[in-house]
């Protein structure tokens, strides 16, 4: 393994999969059954089908080989017959026939020790940037595909028309912000002021929802302004809920979108 021949969605990948064995982990420890679940598969599962779209199904053999190791070793408390069937059979006899493994791979998953790795920051902000920009995607195609349907009324049906051929949509324009609108970094301004907290959903706490809405209404007094505002405070806490505070505030991304993209 050469990690200086390493591209971008590479970085990407193992970035995301030591982020969500890091999660196992804090879920093993606190004894967080569905975080484990969520992560050390369902996460692991999509981060795996997003890293090979975006190789265009090549992906790096020896990093899809430590993401199986890696994930049949977090699930294996869970599900060690399956886990360890899978290691045997499938998993151990193709690792055995490499030359540069970091570390032995061992007949008992058991003995493989729970794996750990580096997190970049950088990547995880790309990762969820493109998977908003992918979703953005999608919905907008669906609405372009879809028309200006309308429902038909209460009445009765009405006749059926014969729908002309739709076009395919075959490119797209896409436009990148340089920086947010005044009002949007006065929000984010508000929320770094503020201790975060969340339900069992994660929705915001009654607590904080009646601290939020009157410093919002406080630096942005027009009633217009004041209500975008609201929507975009709110937006920015469901995301702060998924990926953290730090990243969720981020007045400035990391990295250049257009390269990103």
């Amino acid at each position: 393994m050469d990690p200086t021949k390493f591209d971008s969605w590479d970085r990407i990948f193992l970035s995301k999969v030591n982020q969500c064995i890091q999660l196992c982990d804090a879920g093993y420890k606190n004894l967080h059954y569905r975080d484990i679940i969520k992560y050390g598969f369902y996460e692991m599962m999509s981060i795996k089908e997003s890293y090979l779209i975006g190789k265009d199904q090549k992906p790096n053999p020896f990093l899809l080989m430590m993401y199986m190791q890696n994930m049949l070793i977090v699930l294996n408390p869970i599900t060690p017959t399956f886990c360890q069937n899978t290691w045997t059979v499938f998993v151990r006899p193709a690792m055995l026939k490499c030359s540069n493994l970091p570390a032995e791979a061992k007949a008992d998953l058991c003995e493989m020790g729970f794996p750990t790795g580096e997190v970049d920051p950088l990547y995880i902000s790309q990762f969820n940037y493109l998977t908003a920009v992918k979703s953005e995607i999608r919905v907008v195609h669906a609405k372009a595909m879809g028309g200006d349907k309308k429902k038909g009324g209460k009445k009765g049906k009405a006749p059926a028309v014969e729908e002309a051929p739709k076009a395919a949509l075959e490119t797209c324009c896409m436009f990148v912000g340089l920086e947010f609108p005044t009002y949007k970094k006065q929000v984010l301004e508000i929320l770094q002021t503020l201790e975060f907290e969340f339900d069992d959903k994660g929705k915001p706490s009654a607590g904080m929802k009646k601290l939020l809405a009157p410093a919002v209404k406080a630096v942005i007094t027009d009633k217009k302004a004041s209500g975008l505002a609201m929507s975009f405070a709110n937006f920015q806490l469901e995301i702060a809920a998924k990926v953290g505070k730090e990243e969720a505030l981020q007045i400035a991304l990391p990295f250049n979108e257009q390269e990103c993209l």
